[in-house]
């Protein structure tokens, strides 16, 4: 058996400035997520801790200092090298969700990114320093941002466009809270999360009602194109659906009236974990 990738990353060339992604299936029966990188590339498992590794047991190390820390055991307070393990697999399920949201993973995308939300919210709770809290912290609009965009796309692929909009509302409502929670109203005038969001629900609430089937119709071409039937089948019933019942679709999309805090005009979304 060789260790020289060569011939992996001769099949599948570098695209600067795209973020390229496949599914691929594992020695052990499991697919695999593979990134492509300009030196090579990264794979990661679809579930648990992309690396794999179960520390102590545990299906990730938050989850083994969530179950510690309710314990009698559990000394409350996070250590250095335990918050320098946790941001380092924090990043680990950030390129997870990133590569899996442009393959159009909604559902993992979701879980990822609500994931990294309990993570901080776990940070929060158990440092003293702020400085250590905002570590993690800031990255918080932007893994909400990621968490509403997923669910919006999700329903949006399955023709559900007013329930597109409520993932955004709430989002957009959370965003706001933290900034509200950090009492900086700097912060969030500047925010480019909320920017995109509120940009990405007006062009939601101009499509027409009508043009849902369209939208379907067209997703299940691409599908079809890149040979995902299991996609195109789940595209075809919501088609069905759509056109034996018209009138669902045509009362899903109405126009929402935005609070006062919504009308800001922002800027770009940023990064973060």
């Amino acid at each position: 058996m060789t260790l020289d990738i060569s011939r992996l990353l001769s099949g599948w060339k570098f695209e600067p400035n795209r973020m390229q992604a496949r599914l691929i299936p594992g020695e052990d029966g499991r697919e695999k997520l593979q990134i492509r990188l300009d030196l090579g590339l990264f794979q990661m498992e679809l579930d648990g801790r992309p690396d794999g590794l179960h520390p102590e047991g545990a299906e990730s190390l938050l989850e083994h200092l969530e179950a510690r820390n309710s314990s009698a055991e559990g000394t409350g307070k996070l250590t250095p090298d335990q918050l320098s393990e946790l941001m380092r697999e924090g990043v680990q399920y950030y390129n997870r969700y990133m590569a899996l949201f442009a393959l159009g993973e909604y559902d993992r995308v979701a879980r990822d990114t609500a994931r990294n939300l309990r993570l901080f919210r776990f940070i929060a709770s158990h440092v003293e320093s702020n400085r250590d809290r905002w570590v993690f912290e800031q990255y918080t609009p932007f893994v909400t941002m990621m968490h509403g965009r997923a669910l919006g796309e999700k329903a949006l692929k399955e023709g559900r466009p007013r329930s597109a909009l409520r993932a955004i509302d709430e989002a957009i409502e959370s965003i706001l809270g933290f900034f509200r929670e950090q009492e900086n109203e700097e912060e969030m005038a500047e925010c480019g999360e909320l920017s995109f969001l509120r940009s990405w629900r007006r062009e939601i609430e101009d499509v027409p009602a009508s043009n849902a089937a369209d939208r379907l119709e067209e997703q299940l071409k691409l599908a079809v194109a890149r040979e995902d039937y299991e996609d195109a089948a789940q595209l075809r019933d919501q088609l069905r659906r759509l056109q034996i019942h018209p009138e669902t679709e045509t009362s899903d999309v109405q126009p929402a009236t935005e609070s006062p805090d919504h009308a800001d005009q922002l800027d770009q979304p940023g990064s973060g974990s």
